[in-house]
């Protein structure tokens, strides 16, 4: 079976992914790859898939960190409740997941469908539903949801 971060690394790439030429993302971002927003998304760049791969592992690490730094209780949580806060850190940031504040005081409390509820009724919900959906059922079931 595979491990937490390898199941997430393939959510993320099917919620991101890949475009190889600079684009502004929903919000206006300008983005490259697998939804990396560095100094790297210049417009009109092209990257190679070989440096997509690069910076995708470099976000991904930078969403663990963010996510473990977010949240003290990161380390206590099973995978997918793991992979789920990664998820929402390599979306949204560090700051905008640590803003979270009723998801993840229940989830230190494993109120896990008051933590469900929480990320549905939130803007993130609004702007990103397929996404938060399959988050929230993730926070709700400790489970990665099939994808349809």
């Amino acid at each position: 079976m595979a491990s937490w971060e390898e199941m997430e690394k393939g959510e993320l790439k099917l919620d991101e992914g890949l475009r190889l030429t600079t684009y502004k993302d929903s919000v206006g971002v300008k983005t490259i790859g697998y939804g990396h927003t560095g100094r790297e998304a210049v417009e009109g760049r092209t990257i190679t898939l070989q440096e997509a791969e690069d910076l995708f592992e470099t976000d991904f690490e930078e969403a663990v960190t963010d996510a473990q730094n977010a949240v003290p209780f990161f380390m206590a949580l099973d995978g997918p409740r793991k992979g789920a806060l990664v998820n929402m850190a390599f979306q949204l940031g560090a700051t905008k997941l640590s803003g979270f504040h009723g998801t993840l005081a229940a989830m230190d409390e494993q109120d896990w469908n008051g933590a469900a509820k929480n990320v549905m009724n939130s803007l993130y919900a609004r702007q990103a539903r397929a996404r938060a959906t399959r988050i929230a059922y993730r926070i709700r079931t400790g489970e990665y949801a099939i994808r349809t």
